[in-house]
């Protein structure tokens, strides 16, 4: 019996930096996923699942908000701001941006399928669709990239438990202690942390990336000279893309467009230009949307 309270012990005391760890987790709750939040611009420096995001900042408003106009899409359709859309829209509409990073076919779908089930209006839309991302496979991995339990219909303790994952890598934990003793962003940093100065708006959802535009502002040469590797020259040839559209990507397409005419949604779909160049593969049909 001694023997067996003994190990118990021992195994308590192993595991103490765990359970300190894990409050201290809990407690933080660096990637703002554990607690409720009205804002989700605290810690702009931490990189967050902007799926999550969207779709809390949705939840919260809904009923308050009346939204019935709304932006689809990954992260190019950033570039639909809803403070520039709502201005070619009736003085009606309410607009929310229900973008995600890396957003496809199956987030959009989900989205729309939700708002529909909650019975609320969709008067306008418009979705940005990516000739990579738009019919490629969830990522169910990059905690970046998962989607929304509640929207998605996917597990809570599968998501939280990513998310508790993440806080383990040793790149991460280095940057977050550095940068709250000295409040300075080093090189190394930018694989685990953002240097940029952001603000999400809490009502519309809108993002903007003051950072980049201010840089655009004061010498746009200079922006995209220091940028070079990012921008390779160009083949100049026709490329597409892989074929990736399926019968089960048709259905959820005409899915949409079904709850669109129940709606009476007056919708735009963008296929986003790319700088490579690359267009979507030309060997399945159009989808009837």
């Amino acid at each position: 019996m001694k023997d067996l309270l003994g190990y118990i012990k021992k195994v308590l005391v192993f595991l103490v930096p765990f359970f300190v760890y894990l409050t201290a987790y809990i407690v933080i709750d660096p990637f703002m996923v554990i607690f409720k939040y009205n804002d989700f611009n605290k810690r702009s420096y931490i990189p967050k699942n902007r799926d999550y995001v969207s779709s809390e900042v949705y939840l919260m408003n809904r009923e308050t908000e009346k939204y019935n106009s709304f932006i689809f899409g990954s992260s190019t359709a950033l570039f639909v701001r809803p403070s520039i859309w709502m201005s070619y829209l009736p003085d009606t509409a309410k607009v929310f941006s229900f973008d995600a990073s890396r957003e496809n076919i199956i987030g959009i779908w989900s989205k729309i399928k939700y708002i529909d089930h909650r019975n609320d209006p969709i008067e306008n839309a418009v979705f940005v669709i990516d000739y990579n991302y738009a019919f490629d496979k969830l990522d169910r991995e990059n905690v970046l990239f998962v989607k929304h339990p509640r929207i998605c219909h996917s597990s809570w303790y599968n998501f939280q438990y990513k998310n508790l994952l993440k806080i383990f890598d040793i790149s991460l934990i280095r940057s977050l202690l550095v940068y709250a003793l000295t409040n300075e962003f080093k090189p190394y940093m930018s694989d685990c942390l953002l240097n940029e100065r952001s603000y999400i708006n809490p009502v519309t959802n809108e993002y903007t990336n003051f950072s980049i535009q201010e840089e655009l502002n004061a010498d746009s040469l200079r922006y995209y000279e220091i940028r070079r590797d990012r921008f390779p020259e160009r083949s100049g040839t026709e490329r597409e893309y892989r074929q990736q559209i399926t019968s089960d990507h048709i259905k959820m397409l005409n899915e949409i467009k079904r709850v669109f005419v129940k709606h009476g949604t007056d919708y735009k779909i963008i296929i986003a230009p790319n700088y490579q160049q690359i267009s979507f593969n030309k060997k399945i049909g159009r989808a009837h949307v």
